[in-house]
């Protein structure tokens, strides 16, 4: 796949994921949020990156997240 088409492969995945947002979204809706937003981040070359603390987001660079587990705790 091309950079332009997983570029826009991200986006889609993004949007789409974007659009089934409720009022009240759980936490697992949020980290699956998260995940699609450091996808398309990634794809465009961007350093920073998302991580969720509750029903917030809170941004952080790719280094800080890589010492992070899946539940956004640091690493043991």
């Amino acid at each position: 796949m091309s950079e332009h088409e997983n570029i826009r492969y991200r986006a889609n995945l993004l949007a789409g994921y974007a659009a089934t947002c409720e009022m009240k979204n759980t936490l697992l809706w949020m980290e699956g949020l998260a995940k699609h937003i450091n996808g398309f981040l990634e794809s465009i070359g961007d350093g920073d990156r998302v991580t969720t603390h509750g029903y917030g987001l809170q941004t952080i660079t790719a280094e800080e997240l890589s010492t992070l587990d899946e539940h956004g705790y640091k690493k043991q």
